[in-house]
């Protein structure tokens, strides 16, 4: 099979299996986990990626069928199709696995009328073709293939491994997790002043450490909370103190881009919780995501002072003074801007700046996750562990697949199963803000996965995101080249100023 983008190349030859398998991550953007990939030939384009969640074992071929040619009812000339299953455990008998898949997508493909080629299993370690089904084949075939290399040259738009998923992180980002684990913010904390950066000229002052003045007006205890954040009695910090907290952080990543994970995870303590305290609140989120949009901290202070007693108001809050006029204007354009209703341009530097923190406060909420499972296997019996299948498949407790039966501390610990969704939810939002609703809706419907096999509550983030995506899938600056997301390695080619 050979593919060309353009009538003169680039051209991807794909005469393996294996060639097949390096081409989808790097054409969907990301490596696909419990889920199915159709490699569909004919049409104008010659060759279509779809992925879709594996059909259960007993769902009709008649009704998978009908929703594949619903999906394929606009693309022409389609012939023949190859399916990739990717499965994040090795089943217990690989070869019989891969014969019933290989009739249940038979029988699906025969009612819309095209040829099914072959069925591929795939898991991250090894991966199984039908013409030798009793080989486990190595992923290293698919890492050396060269279309691998080829579309590396080219400009992949896979994803570069989170620091969650990176091996070289695992140690500090449970030692930042144990650090971190404990009862969310009560009142606002008071940290050494060593490593303190600066504030901007543009925000004007030096920063307290671990904390800034608010301004006037601003009263903790009216803040409202989304679920995710502490229960009745708590209260979070005022929300200025969170937006200069972040900022201050982005400024020391900002600095430091060529060692971001590190410079996130050498962030003081009683910060990172400020900063997970401020986006547990509705509110202060709210005017986060502005400030990282707009550019401006002071801009996104103004905001909160409107937004926020309007929330309380909203969740049955005490009733405070109506704010000033142009806090509400300001707080009528933060609304606006994070629905995606705005022309931009974003400030990009910002919003990638606070994508990269929040991949690294996503790790390390999860990496809690993992010291419970530890602790978990430490203190149960050897005899009871056993070394059956089904203890050797049970799914791992990490930032990739976090499965914990349920959550121990509850909701009120900072590092709870809520935090991490709401961690998540922003990092969906900023997908939305780059224009990638598809990698939002896979963000979003891990943390729905997440907190449903925690038993957790419902998370509030999670829902505002939905239904901004709903509403608005596709930001308005997003529509002009000049104002639209510049790429992912845009941030790491600028230059600290």
């Amino acid at each position: 099979m050979t593919l060309t983008h353009e009538d003169h190349g680039p051209v991807l030859r794909i005469q393996h299996p294996e060639d097949l398998l390096a081409l989808i991550p790097h054409e969907l953007g990301h490596r696909p986990r419990d889920e199915c990939v159709l490699a569909v030939t004919g049409g104008d384009t010659g060759f279509l990626l779809l992925a879709m969640a594996q059909p259960p074992a007993g769902a009709p071929p008649e009704v998978v069928g009908g929703e594949l040619a619903e999906a394929l009812e606009h693309v022409p000339g389609v012939s023949d199709v190859i399916v990739v299953v990717y499965r994040e455990s090795v089943p217990e008998c690989p070869v019989n696995e891969l014969a019933a898949l290989t009739v249940q997508w038979e029988q699906i493909v025969r009612t819309v009328g095209v040829e099914l080629l072959t069925v591929l299993l795939v898991t991250p370690q090894f991966w199984w073709d039908p013409a030798q089904p009793d080989v486990a084949r190595t992923s290293t075939l698919v890492e050396e293939s060269p279309v691998n290399a080829q579309l590396i040259a080219l400009g992949s738009a896979l994803e570069p491994p989170a620091p969650g998923d990176d091996p070289r992180w695992q140690k500090a980002l449970r030692e930042k997790a144990r650090e971190l684990d404990g009862p969310g913010s009560v009142t606002t904390p008071e940290v050494e002043t060593r490593g303190q950066e600066p504030r901007s000229a543009t925000t004007g002052g030096e920063p307290r450490p671990g904390a800034d003045a608010a301004p006037r007006g601003c009263r903790s205890a009216g803040t409202p909370r989304s679920s995710g954040t502490p229960g009745p009695g708590a209260a979070l910090p005022c929300g200025p103190t969170a937006l200069a907290v972040w900022e201050r952080t982005l400024q020391r990543v900002q600095r430091r881009r060529r060692d971001w994970v590190t410079a996130v995870l050498e962030t003081p303590a009683a910060d990172l919780r400020g900063m997970l305290d401020g986006l547990r609140d509705e509110a202060t989120r709210t005017c986060l995501f502005y400030a990282w949009l707009c550019g401006e901290r002071a801009r996104a202070e103004s905001a909160w002072l409107a937004l926020a007693p309007a929330l309380a108001r909203v969740h049955g809050g005490p009733e405070g003074p109506e704010p000033a006029g142009d806090a509400v204007e300001e707080a009528l354009r933060c609304v606006v801007a994070v629905a995606g209703e705005w022309d931009g341009p974003p400030h990009w530097e910002s919003v990638e700046t606070a994508y990269r923190i929040l991949q690294v406060l996503d790790a390390v909420t999860h990496a809690r996750a993992d010291q419970h499972r530890d602790r978990a296997d430490h203190d149960c019996p050897r005899s009871e562990q056993g070394h059956s299948r089904a203890a050797l498949d049970r799914p791992r407790v990490d930032r990739a697949g976090f499965r914990p039966l349920e959550d121990p501390l509850g909701s009120e610990h900072l590092l709870s199963a809520e935090t991490a969704a709401t961690v998540v939810a922003a990092l969906a939002q900023l997908e939305v803000f780059r224009g990638r609703a598809h990698s939002a809706g896979r963000l979003l419907a891990r943390c729905e996965e997440e907190l449903q096999e925690s038993a957790a509550s419902p998370v509030g983030a999670v829902e505002e995101v939905r239904r901004r995506l709903a509403r608005q899938a596709t930001p308005w600056w997003c529509t002009d080249p000049r104002t639209g997301w510049p790429g992912r390695s845009w941030w790491v080619r600028q230059t600290t100023g």
